[in-house]
């Protein structure tokens, strides 16, 4: 029953390399989430799947290739899952609406100009073990 419920509902927190909590992430059927954003990303980044966010309260800055936008309770943006953005949360916090696609592909993420696999990136750069990093993988059926 409680595998049951965890696949049904998924908390995840993210944190920064200080153990800094930046994002809560509350999902239904890991398909819709509510997201509270403390801080903003660190990196330029893309996602695995195509994704809708809807802000529901506070704002961000959203940096891509083509400029920067701020983004207000009300906003809404549909994104391939290959398109780079990072973002800035204005405030103390923002809460989002997330809806994402189905795993496409494994995100990638921008450092220092040069374009890496996201596990790369997080083994590298973020020094998580890549044991712990194919577990996530394998407990999301992700493969990269």
């Amino acid at each position: 029953m409680r595998e049951l419920l965890n696949r049904i509902f998924h908390v995840g927190t993210l944190k920064f390399y200080d153990d800094h909590v930046y994002m809560k992430r509350y999902c239904f059927l890991n398909t819709f989430c509510i997201n509270i954003i403390y801080k903003g990303d660190l990196e330029f980044h893309n996602h695995p799947w195509w994704y809708m966010s809807l802000v529901l309260s506070g704002a961000y800055k959203e940096r891509n290739k083509t400029g920067s936008r701020t983004r207000k309770a009300g906003s809404l943006v549909f994104r391939r899952g290959e398109e780079f953005h990072k973002i800035e949360v204005k405030g103390d916090r923002c809460v989002t609406l997330f809806i994402k696609g189905r795993f496409q592909r494994v995100a990638d993420v921008m450092h220092e100009g040069k374009v890496m696999p996201w596990p790369v990136y997080v083994r590298k750069v973020v020094g998580v073990p890549k044991k712990l990093i194919n577990r996530v993988f394998n407990e999301l059926n992700w493969r990269y």
